[in-house]
């Protein structure tokens, strides 16, 4: 059993708070009602998550490679 790649659940979390942000204005825009700055604050959020864990990946990877090279 291999253990998960690190900031996966962070990335995966992330991307489903910009895909609910977009949907949400997307839908404000076809149904013409008055978008709530909270939507807008979760999609920075989420693509905030997304981008620590996409960083947190990365500074696996590099980790990884440091500890080979001694």
């Amino acid at each position: 059993m291999t253990a998960p790649l690190k900031g996966i659940k962070m990335r995966v979390f992330g991307a489903m708070l910009v895909c609910l942000g977009a949907m949400t204005t997307w839908l404000s825009r076809m149904i013409g009602f008055e978008l709530d700055g909270f939507y807008v604050a979760i999609s920075f959020a989420g693509a905030g998550l997304f981008a620590c864990g996409t960083l947190q990946k990365n500074q696996h990877k590099t980790a990884r490679f440091l500890k080979e090279d001694r």
